[in-house]
């Protein structure tokens, strides 16, 4: 259960699901220029109310011009944050593609085949399953999702 409000920037990982249960919806209207439905007691059909447990919070490593720490995992997807401080070689491998979301910063993405990518906060990138190995250049903090 969660509100996104006027100057509210989220990112949303998720297992999609395709299903949407609105509770209250700040007065917006459609496509047709109606309000949209609610959908109050479905929503309260599946939402748990009680307090989440907390999470462990991971080990942050070092690596040699970056540091990447564990923010979540299941079995749909892992997120880590990597916070590059000059260059992070990473690995898209065959079994997942690497979903990128730029938190802070700026710097280059670089492909195996020289490729190079400029990109800043705010900017979101999708390496494909199969790529190997590519470079982050710069100082810039990311959300690393992998499969």
């Amino acid at each position: 259960l969660h509100a996104i409000g006027k100057g509210i920037v989220i990112a949303e990982i998720q297992q999609n699901s395709n299903t949407t249960y609105r509770i209250y919806d700040y007065g917006r209207v459609g496509n047709d220029g109606k309000p949209r439905e609610l959908h109050v007691e479905k929503a309260k059909d599946v939402t748990d109310l009680c307090p989440a447990k907390a999470y462990p919070e991971a080990e942050t490593e070092e690596k040699d011009g970056y540091t990447i720490k564990l923010l979540s995992s299941c079995e749909y997807f892992t997120t880590n944050a990597v916070k590059v401080s000059s260059k992070a070689t990473l690995n898209a491998d065959d079994k997942s593609f690497h979903s990128i979301l730029v938190l802070e910063g700026n710097g280059t993405m670089k492909s195996n085949d020289d490729d190079t990518l400029k990109v800043k906060k705010g900017d979101s990138v999708f390496i494909p399953a199969g790529t190997g190995e590519y470079e982050v250049e710069g100082d810039l903090s990311v959300i690393l999702t992998t499969v």
